[in-house]
């Protein structure tokens, strides 16, 4: 039904943000150039990795001023998963700054009404189109979104379960 599916398990580490990102096939680990994000989102890929195994791992600087400065966060993080993981994170690309965010957020709606024509909508788009170019296409062997669900019900069943 879907060739990708994007969720946004927004900010910390709960169980339940642990569990979508082991359901998925790609993870795009989002961060913004604020020293609290960059560290949440090395936190998550340090999670990922030492006690998930997923050494397969993207890196998407949000709300950056410039594509230079995204470039720059992403050399940090990158730096130090090499560093102290020992893995190579992929760029998943950059999302600029964009004043339209910030009043839809003000006025509570969502952005995503106009975002075809905003800037940050368009780079979301370039992003989505680039993850999607590197998945298979309808009928292939991907998972479903169905088995995704199947998934988490499954491992939070089992934890409970297990305790």
């Amino acid at each position: 039904m879907f060739d990708v599916m994007i969720i946004d398990t927004g900010v910390g580490i709960a169980d339940s943000v642990i569990h979508f990102n082991l359901a998925a096939d790609e993870i795009v680990i989002v961060t913004s150039p604020e020293p609290h994000a960059m560290t949440d989102a090395y936190a998550m890929i340090k999670i990922l990795c030492e006690n998930h195994g997923r050494k397969q791992l993207k890196l998407l600087v949000n709300m950056t001023q410039t594509q230079r400065e995204a470039l720059k966060v992403f050399e940090i993080i990158a730096e130090v998963a090499r560093r102290f993981l020992k893995i190579e994170i992929g760029f998943a690309g950059y999302v600029p700054f964009d004043p339209q965010v910030q009043k839809s957020v003000a006025k509570r709606q969502a952005a995503s009404a106009d975002s075809t024509f905003t800037i940050a909508g368009q780079a979301w788009a370039g992003v989505m189109r680039s993850v999607y170019e590197g998945k298979g296409r309808p009928g292939t062997d991907k998972r479903d979104c169905k088995d995704v669900w199947r998934e988490l019900v499954w491992s939070n069943e089992a934890r409970a379960v297990l305790g």
